[in-house]
């Protein structure tokens, strides 16, 4: 609460709220809520990561795979030129060595 006091409306979002106790009996309220707080400052050209991840969609299920082929470089996340890598030849080699990997797996 002290948190949501600090920030303006526009950078918290309340995802979930739950309330679960029996005040009727005397037993204690619980509380369980899920709450996104947005930062001040947003990094347009963040800096090249050197390996993808498939952001937990594999890696919940096979802890050990890192999902991601090191390049020389990086690879530039959420920009334009990422979006120009991810589509490039170097890109698809990547995507099959993974593959292979986690077939072989």
């Amino acid at each position: 609460m002290a948190a949501a006091d600090e920030v303006g409306p526009s950078r918290l979002l309340l995802e979930h709220i739950e309330l679960d106790g029996d005040v009727e009996e005397g037993t204690g309220l619980v509380l369980d809520a899920e709450a996104l707080f947005f930062g001040e400052e947003f990094v347009t050209e963040p800096p090249p990561l050197p390996f993808a991840t498939d952001f937990g969609n594999i890696s919940h299920l096979v802890p050990a795979a890192l999902i991601g082929v090191g390049r020389p470089g990086g690879w530039g996340f959420h920009t334009a030129r990422g979006a120009a890598e991810f589509s490039s030849p170097d890109a698809l080699r990547s995507a099959l060595t993974i593959a292979r990997v986690l077939a072989l797996s």
